[in-house]
């Protein structure tokens, strides 16, 4: 009869119930409509339900004046707008402690938030993807990983306490020309030794040095463009293009490239599993870029193209979302 209304799982669901019931009586109004204006208080001070006066559309006597004396209710007074009502903690007891007892660590979930239809348990569960954390291989577990790993496990515990079918998804960056550019560096400052003692660190440290020689590559090379000079050798062999060139063999599933792909991203994936076992998080499903096939996102794209959804600018293809968005396309993603 009432909407979102747990009682045998939520005591507190039986006291809104009871208010909303006691106040149809006394108004001759409908105890549903009554019962979606009662609503938390946000502090103690203001009781533990609250109903806004005015949603009750009665004339005459005040509501706090008529309540009742309730087994239930220490009081209800005015404040301003609304009724304040208050509990009787012993009757709250009453009924929180054998909840509690029964349910154990369970208690203060919902099984039947998680049901597609909550009045029939034999109806499937809902379910609910969650995709978070996601590190990129060869880089260390920093604040921002964490931030998203934490409220990823948060909201997967959530979900999971109310029964519904949780996915946990992490999607792990492993593919791209950086680790064509990696492989340079390792060949060039690499230690198996001290990769086996601390991969990420060290994957880093090696990345951040190809990284800079790279640059400082790209400055030389603007530089003799900048001054008319031929800059065409300096690139053919450059870092940028080696890494380019190194990654197109990955593509092409050369057995050596593949071999130290391998190596980086199961030494990295080891390491990030010793992390999430500390903050006891885990997943039910791992991906990653590396899995995204050319096949595959060619049909994505050819799919994309055919439903209009992408457009030619500047010599690239790009999804303009203020065309398929509706509304503010800030606000909207």
């Amino acid at each position: 009869r009432f909407p979102a209304c747990y009682p045998q799982v939520n005591p507190v669901d039986g006291y809104r119930i009871h208010i909303a019931q006691t106040l149809s009586e006394i108004t001759g109004l409908d105890a549903t409509n009554i019962y979606l204006f009662v609503q938390r208080s946000t502090t103690l001070d203001k009781g533990n339900w609250l109903l806004p006066v005015p949603a009750l559309k009665i004339e005459g006597e005040k509501p706090n004046d008529i309540f009742p004396e309730s087994v239930l209710l220490n009081k209800s007074q005015a404040d301003g707008p609304f009724i304040c009502f208050y509990f009787k903690p012993a009757e709250l007891l009453k009924q929180v402690i054998p909840s509690v007892l029964q349910n154990c660590s369970k208690w203060g979930n919902n099984p039947l938030l998680g049901l597609k239809d909550p009045k029939d348990s034999s109806h499937r569960r809902k379910r609910v993807v969650i995709e978070f954390s996601s590190l990129n291989v060869a880089k260390p577990f920093h604040h921002g990983h964490l931030r998203s790993t934490i409220l990823g496990g948060f909201l997967a515990n959530l979900y999971e306490g109310s029964d519904w079918d949780v996915v946990r998804l992490n999607y792990l960056g492993d593919w791209g020309k950086q680790y064509g550019l990696l492989a340079l560096g390792f060949k060039m400052f690499g230690d198996d030794k001290a990769l086996e003692e601390d991969p990420i660190q060290r994957l880093f440290q090696i990345y951040v040095r190809i990284d800079q020689l790279m640059g400082e590559e790209r400055k030389e090379i603007q530089q003799l463009e900048e001054s008319g000079e031929d800059a065409s050798k300096l690139k053919n062999a450059g870092l940028d293009e080696q890494a380019r060139r190194y990654f197109k063999a990955m593509c092409d599933n050369d057995p050596e490239a593949i071999a130290m792909w391998k190596k980086f991203r199961e030494l990295s994936i080891r390491k990030y599993k010793s992390s999430y076992a500390r903050l006891n998080i885990h997943f039910d499903e791992r991906v990653s870029e590396s899995l995204m096939k050319e096949a595959s996102i060619k049909a994505v794209e050819r799919k994309m193209e055919a439903g209009g959804l992408t457009e030619e600018s500047q010599g690239a293809t790009i999804v303009d979302f203020s065309k398929n968005v509706p509304g503010k396309v800030g606000k909207a993603l």
